[in-house]
């Protein structure tokens, strides 16, 4: 019998593209330190949305990060992002 591997997720998050933004964001200690300035400073507004916060990497960190991913890549899932973002909150 065969088994054919029809897993449509990467450790738990969409894609591979998903999980590795959020991965660098969450593990590299400059990314990490920023974002979670960037979210508490929104927390009230509410306005903290993976959206919103791709331009401000873009314009820190440049297009994309060192595994050559870009911050605003078509396969992101967004959602999943802001939820990890959410959880940056003090």
């Amino acid at each position: 019998m065969t088994t054919t591997n029809t897993a449509t997720t990467y450790n738990g998050w969409a894609n591979w593209e998903t999980w590795n933004v959020a991965l660098w964001i969450d593990n590299d200690h400059d990314m990490y330190q920023f974002a979670r300035e960037w979210v508490n400073s929104r927390v009230h507004s509410g306005n903290y949305s993976y959206d919103a916060f791709r331009y401000e990497l873009e314009s820190r960190f440049g297009d994309y990060n060192p595994d050559n991913v870009y911050w605003s890549d078509d396969t992101l899932d967004h959602a999943e992002l802001t939820e990890m973002l959410t959880e940056l909150a003090s």
